[in-house]
């Protein structure tokens, strides 16, 4: 598939040698970025879009994964994942009380809203795709897997802390170190459900209220942040009418909607 953002307007408006060379160098960086593999190009959307940032999301699947990996004292569930994909067969609310447990940890150390999404999806992402913390859960009990992630999370909270001294984290392709962890990851939506996706986001809301949503996507799927799509208005729409990159949390957490109404419905599939 060829990426319908690349077609997009970087929106440098200086026309001089040194804008010529920033948008050759973010052309190519993006065509390289689109050869990556799909389970390292979905990780980053699903880091833009704060995958299971919420703290009801964030238990339900740090519990999930405990499931599959072996942590013992779990409470009962009348389904018991055994794919990362079937952990949305779960009930809502399943490992919620954790989740609170762990946006608490959080908020002692952060206080912006979306700097706390950012720290609990990053280390979502990293339960899925880092095999040392499946090797330093597995068949312990479930307070010491607890106990585990919540201190990822400390650690993640005081990352975003010094980062933020510095620069904003916006690449999560430094926290993907394994090569395997870009096959555990793209197992939650295999590469070829990729235009069904864009079919359900153009179906899911109006181009007037969320125009460019799917090119929105495309641009995420390049590697190119959500600071950049803002600041240098690489929409179509963002010309007319420009956007903060808070902004666009209307865009990304529509992208997220529909991801999980995604990995519901192939959940229910593949558990018949």
């Amino acid at each position: 598939m060829t990426p319908r953002g690349s077609e997009q307007n970087s929106g440098h408006s200086d026309s001089g040698p040194r804008a010529r060379l920033i948008q050759a160098a973010e052309a190519t960086r993006r065509q390289v970025f689109t050869s990556l593999p799909w389970g390292l190009r979905l990780a980053c959307v699903m880091f833009r879009v704060r995958f299971a940032a919420d703290a009801r999301s964030f238990g339900r699947f740090t519990y999930g994964l405990f499931h599959l990996f072996g942590v013992n004292g779990l409470p009962r569930a009348a389904h018991v994942p055994e794919t990362i994909r079937e952990i949305d067969k779960l009930p809502d609310g399943y490992g919620a009380e954790f989740g609170q447990k762990a946006r608490r940890v959080v908020t002692k150390y952060l206080r912006d809203s979306d700097h706390i999404d950012e720290a609990l999806s990053t280390v979502a992402l990293k339960l899925i795709g880092n095999k040392s913390v499946e090797n330093g859960v597995r068949g312990k009990d479930l307070h010491q897997a607890e106990n585990y992630v919540l201190k990822m999370v400390q650690n993640q909270a005081l990352d975003v802390v010094r980062s933020e001294r510095v620069r904003r984290h916006e690449d999560i392709t430094e926290l993907l170190r394994e090569p395997g962890s870009w096959e555990s990851i793209g197992e939650l939506i295999p590469q070829r459900e990729q235009e069904q996706i864009r079919r359900e986001l153009e179906e899911s809301v109006s181009p007037r209220l969320a125009p460019d949503l799917v090119a929105y996507l495309d641009l995420l799927l390049e590697g190119v942040s959500n600071k950049s799509i803002a600041e240098q208005k690489m929409l179509p729409s963002l010309r007319e009418r420009p956007m903060s990159q808070q902004g666009l949390a209307k865009y990304r957490d529509r992208i997220k909607q529909v991801l999980q109404r995604h990995f519901e419905v192939q959940a229910t599939c593949r558990g018949v």
